[in-house]
């Protein structure tokens, strides 16, 4: 599976880009674009450059990380009585209200850990970000470079150098640029402070009027040592507050330059000889084992040092800072990652098994409930009944029983139509043929119908019965419910049993 990273780097006078491309431990640099901005753009262009650096490196989808510079962006250096992120968290807003121009609540903040205090705190940079710049860059982004990852660009790059700083060491790290120079001091892996400091004077010498335009910049000839001497200057002063305030001596190691001018002429000469320190100017990508593509041929480091650094913030699991929270926190997609999406199956499964244990015991449970309400109404039936031998439905049989030893309804004394039950019976005696052998085994008489059960010699007497009945001006119809042949004596002695309901009018 290859995984894909964009990293754009928002500078003070221009935007560059740099794509990468995972598979397994293999890492390729797919393509880089830089474009220069105005000195008085708006976010909406800023948005709008962004999408064009993107465009022009191929992007397709993968992790965007957004880099801001710290000309947009306000870093403080502070102490709080706390270790857990969470109580810092809480506390950052109350302590930078105390230190910053602009309301709170205008800001979006975020922290990284420095390190711990003497006396149980903790040391921290806070970065602070205003709404309206996240806003208005967030709305020329949506749906084409939105970034997963809005990061202080310089600890972006401080990650990438101090990787593999044994712990104690300590670094000057320089990111060079035009117009300022961003300092970073680090201990071991970690940050201790960052400062963007405008040169005192231009790094690089102007070429003559006569070669090129005014206030441009000078391509060859050694940088300026003064612009160098002061800058250390302003350095040591930044150091010594630093260490003084917080208690921990400053003594760095080694100087190490980053950026478009770290390679200029005698810069790192100068650096070397001014802060008496030795001078590194790694190449990142060298660094990450990057290999560069034929779309990358207008990779060259230096310039794009820190793009190359916030696309590789977007390989990593934890970004550090990220300013994308609060409001404009992005939505996070259940399926968004390997990591979720097997964390959503196992949790499917957990439930789907948990759901069918349950399903399984309840049907266990119902199932043994049944065969003891079954085995309990089959002995109370064979006790009611003790002729019956074979019980296949309980209930139901046992419901027939029942209405067969109590009748269809309440003897009464008169039946419908008002005619006294001796009429009737005397009505449906006379109508029987004398010529049919008639037992009546049960007449059961209520308000609506009348129930004969008995015997007879042949099927046509039953037919007989029913036609003399049917004659009666007491009765509305006359219905064969039943006649079988008693098999037990034979066919010649058999008998057929019958059962008719006559319906009584007014009924």
């Amino acid at each position: 599976m290859t995984r894909h990273t964009l990293g754009i780097d928002i500078g003070d006078s221009q935007v560059s880009g740099v794509a990468l491309a995972r598979q397994g431990r293999s890492l390729q640099l797919t393509g880089c674009c830089r474009l220069e901005l105005a000195a008085d753009i708006d976010p909406a262009g800023v948005a709008a450059a962004v999408c064009q650096v993107a465009e022009h490196v191929g992007w397709q989808q993968g992790v965007v990380v957004l880099g801001l510079p710290l000309s947009r962006l306000s870093v403080r250096n502070l102490t709080l009585p706390f270790k857990d992120a969470r109580s810092i968290t809480q506390t950052l807003p109350f302590e930078l209200e105390e230190q910053l121009l602009v309301p709170v609540d205008s800001l979006v903040s975020d922290f990284t850990l420095v390190g711990p205090t003497a006396d149980g705190g903790s040391r921290v940079i806070a970065f602070s970000a205003e709404q309206d710049l996240l806003a208005g860059l967030l709305a020329g982004l949506q749906g084409r470079s939105d970034p997963e990852v809005i990061t202080a660009t310089v600890m972006a790059l401080a990650a990438c150098v101090a990787r593999d700083n044994p712990p104690g060491r300590q670094l000057l790290l320089f990111h060079l640029e035009p117009l300022a120079a961003t300092l970073v001091l680090i201990d071991g892996p970690a940050p201790l402070l960052c400062r963007r400091l405008p040169w005192p004077e231009p790094l690089l010498p102007p070429r003559p009027e006569s070669a090129c335009g005014e206030g441009q910049q000078a391509d060859g000839g050694p940088c300026n040592g003064n612009a160098v001497r002061l800058l250390a200057a302003a350095v040591e002063r930044t150091v010594d507050l630093y260490g003084l305030e917080n208690g921990t001596p400053v003594q760095p190691r080694e100087v190490v330059l980053t950026g478009p001018l770290a390679d200029f002429d005698g810069c790192a000469e100068s650096f070397s000889a001014i802060f008496g320190l030795e001078v590194q100017t790694p190449d990142l990508a060298a660094a990450a084992d990057a290999a560069l593509a034929t779309q990358a041929d207008d990779w060259r480091r230096g310039p794009y040092d820190l793009a190359l650094a916030l696309a590789l913030v977007g390989l990593e699991k934890r970004p550090g800072i990220n300013l994308r929270r609060g409001p404009f926190a992005r939505p996070r997609s259940l399926f968004a990652s390997r990591t979720r999406l097997v964390a959503a199956v196992a949790a499917m499964a957990v439930l789907t098994v948990g759901l069918t244990g349950l399903l399984w015991a309840d049907y266990r449970r119902l199932e043994s409930r049944d065969r003891a309400l079954r085995a309990e109404m089959t002995e109370i039936y064979r006790q009611t009944f003790p002729s019956v031998t074979l019980v296949r439905e309980p209930y139901a049989e046992m419901q027939a029983a029942m209405r067969g030893v109590q009748g269809p309804g309440t003897p009464v004394s008169s039946a419908g139509g008002g005619q006294r039950v001796l009429a009737l019976l005397a009505d449906i005696s006379n109508r029987i043929p004398p010529s049919v052998a008639l037992q009546v085994g049960r007449l059961a008489i209520d308000r609506e119908t009348v129930l004969v059960k008995g015997t007879t010699d042949t099927f046509n007497a039953v037919q007989a019965i029913k036609n003399g009945l049917s004659g009666s001006a007491l009765l509305r119809e006359v219905k064969i419910v039943s006649a079988t042949a008693d098999k037990d004596k034979g066919e010649q002695g058999g008998q057929i049993r019958f059962e008719l309901q006559l319906q009584l009018k007014g009924g």
